[in-house]
């Protein structure tokens, strides 16, 4: 024990090396390299940071499989929001006023011509996967071939793949004609198809007329507008548009239909014609009034 303690103390450097104790080189050199080695520092702050680490990741919460769904799902709403503003802002109107007709090129060249007091409406983003235009009044078509074309109104449909036809859209049903091609003219259950100078009227989901007629000329080469099988009532909306007249027929009534032309840059002699077939006489009240009697002497 003696030696060991006198060890330590020569170590520390506090005596002599032990003179009862063999191998002091030996010793020397094992002194000498211990005293070169260093214990490593104790980083107290990176222990403590380490140990927050560990224990917040053990404490952080699991994502749920729900979390993603519900941003998958606000992702899929906001590109459908996206899209419906696109499409939206998409839509090609044009309106036409009293006595007014506009020509409007679709994108796929097909060509119509807008009648006056209408309005057609076709959207470009969608364009390319449906060939499909809405109408309010009244519009002459040139369908480049291809799939299928629709005219939508507020009562009925009309589907070709290529063709001319004119479309009449009234308060309760379609007046189609064919001057080209095939017409499917549809209202509810009510359905029909038409060839190449013939004509269909639907009104009330029924077919009330469908017959054939001569068509020499197409509305966009012709002087005269084109009227096919319309009663008193619709004639007198169509010339009123046609010339931005105003008409008044106080309690006449007529049961006859109007089929044949009017003239596009003449509306007294129109009006001349409407007088002789519905036994009428019309004299004008002032600028653009106009006032259909009954003709005593017919």
């Amino acid at each position: 024990m003696k030696t060991k303690a006198s060890l330590s103390q020569w170590i520390d450097g506090k005596s002599d090396f032990p003179q009862d104790l063999d191998g002091q080189k030996t010793f020397e050199k094992i002194k000498t390299y211990s005293a070169q080695l260093q214990a490593p520092a104790f980083d107290k702050q990176g222990v403590f940071e380490k140990i927050k680490s560990i224990k917040a990741e053990k404490t952080k919460p699991k994502t749920s499989p729900y979390n993603y769904i519900l941003k998958i799902a606000a992702i899929f709403i906001a590109l459908v929001g996206v899209t419906a503003i696109i499409h939206q802002m998409s839509w090609q109107i044009t309106k036409t006023g009293m006595a007014q007709n506009q020509t409007v090129s679709l994108p796929d060249n097909s060509e119509v011509l807008v009648q006056a007091g209408s309005e057609l409406k076709f959207n470009t983003l969608s364009w390319f996967f449906t060939r499909e235009v809405k109408l309010q009044g009244e519009a002459f078509f040139e369908v480049e071939k291809g799939k299928t074309f629709s005219v939508k109104t507020n009562v009925g449909q009309v589907q070709v793949l290529g063709t001319k036809f004119n479309v009449k859209s009234m308060a309760n049903g379609l007046n189609v004609v064919c001057y080209e091609g095939r017409v499917e003219v549809v209202q509810d259950k009510a359905r029909a198809v038409i060839q190449a100078n013939e004509y269909v009227v639907l009104e009330n989901d029924k077919v009330l007329s469908k017959n054939q007629l001569i068509l020499n000329e197409l509305p966009t080469e012709s002087n005269y507008f084109q009227i096919v099988d319309r009663d008193f009532k619709d004639l007198i909306n169509d010339v009123e548009r046609y010339y931005n007249i105003e008409l008044s027929v106080g309690e006449i009534k007529r049961e006859k239909h109007f089929t044949g032309k009017l003239p596009k840059n003449d509306v007294k002699r129109a009006l001349l014609i409407i007088s002789k077939t519905f036994k009428l006489k019309y004299k004008s009240a002032n600028g653009n009034n106009y006032i259909f009697v009954d003709d005593a002497s017919q």
